[in-house]
C-alpha cells in the first residue's frame, strides 16, 4: 500500500469522523474523492481536508445538510468560505467590519493649508501638511504633505 493511499483512507476516517453519523462512510468517501480531484499537490489536499474536517464539526446545518443528502459532497468542495459561516459567526464578521470601517474613518487628522511647500510632479504650491514624530524624540518631526492640485503625497524630515 502506497503513502498516498493511507493518507487518503486516513483523510477519509478523518471526514467520518467528522460527519459524526454512522452511516456516513460512503459521504465521507464521497467528499474524500471530491477534494482530491480538485487538489494537484499533497499539500493542498491536506490543507482542504482538515478545513473540510473543521467546517463539518463547527457547522451543525452544513452537517447535516451532507448527512441527509441534500447538499451533494462535490458542491460542499466548491462553496465560498463565507457561505460556510454559522449564523453568529456571520453576525461578528460583520460587527468587527462594521468596527473596523468605524475605525478607519474616526481618526481624521488637521491638515493645514499652505503654500510653502512645491509639487515635484506639477510645481504647484497649493498643498496641505501635518508633521508627526515617527523616530525617537531626538530625531526631527516628518512632514507629510499632500498637494491639493494632482494629489501627489511625499514625506520629509
Amino acid at each position: 500500500m502506497g503513502r498516498k493511499t493511507c493518507v487518503r483512507e486516513r483523510a477519509t476516517d478523518l471526514l467520518h469522523g467528522a460527519l459524526g453519523s454512522p452511516a456516513s462512510c460512503l459521504i465521507a468517501s464521497g467528499l474524500e474523492c471530491a477534494i482530491n480531484t480538485r487538489c494537484d499537490t499533497m499539500r493542498s489536499y491536506k490543507c482542504r481536508v482538515r478545513v473540510m474536517c473543521a467546517l463539518l464539526r463547527r457547522n451543525e446545518s452544513i452537517r447535516s445538510s451532507v448527512c441527509d443528502g441534500k447538499t451533494a459532497p462535490c458542491s460542499l468542495c466548491d462553496t465560498a468560505p463565507t457561505e460556510t459561516l454559522t449564523p453568529s459567526q456571520q453576525v461578528s464578521r460583520k460587527r468587527a467590519r462594521e468596527e473596523s470601517l468605524h475605525r478607519s474613518t474616526a481618526a481624521v487628522i488637521p491638515m493645514a493649508e499652505s503654500d510653502e511647500f512645491k509639487c515635484g510632479r506639477c510645481k504647484k504650491q497649493r498643498t496641505v501638511y501635518f508633521q508627526k514624530q515617527t523616530r525617537c524624540a531626538d530625531e526631527p518631526m516628518t512632514t507629510f504633505v499632500r498637494c491639493l492640485e494632482c494629489g501627489h503625497n511625499w514625506k520629509f524630515s
